[in-house]
């Protein structure tokens, strides 16, 4: 499978861009989102990832629980695009507010990506 190939080449933040798209899909019940939605999304989930990490009390902070600039992660949804696992609604350029579909499901996400850390198994696990 060409997901297989793909899904585990992606950067940390490539796919946690991916899982919030598929998050949004499932709690929207849509399958279409922006970029401005999965970012706010990704923000979202790795604050309360850093949020339990502290109240765990670990002062480890890993690559899922950072979370970067608008401008980079803008760098990131334009590779999910490149490789089609983005597919935008309209064809033509795609700026922050174009729709865009995404053409892989949570459940394959996780079940692609081997030794995936685990709070990204828990952000393809639980809504």
């Amino acid at each position: 499978s060409t997901l297989a190939l793909i899904l585990p080449s992606l950067s940390t933040l490539a796919l946690s861009l991916l899982i919030a798209a598929a998050r949004l899909e499932i709690i929207h019940d849509s399958d279409t989102c922006s970029f401005n939605m999965a970012y706010a999304e990704y923000v979202d989930i790795a604050g309360k990832a850093r949020v339990a990490n502290a109240a765990s009390g670990s002062i480890v902070h890993t690559a899922s629980t950072r979370v970067w600039g608008k401008h980079v992660a803008r760098a990131e949804w334009e590779v999910l695009l490149r490789y089609g696992l983005l597919v935008p609604v309209v064809e033509g350029s795609c700026g922050p507010s174009c729709l865009v579909r995404i053409d892989v499901r949570l459940e394959e996400i996780a079940g692609t990506v081997p030794n995936m850390n685990a709070t990204m198994e828990k952000w393809c696990r639980q809504i």
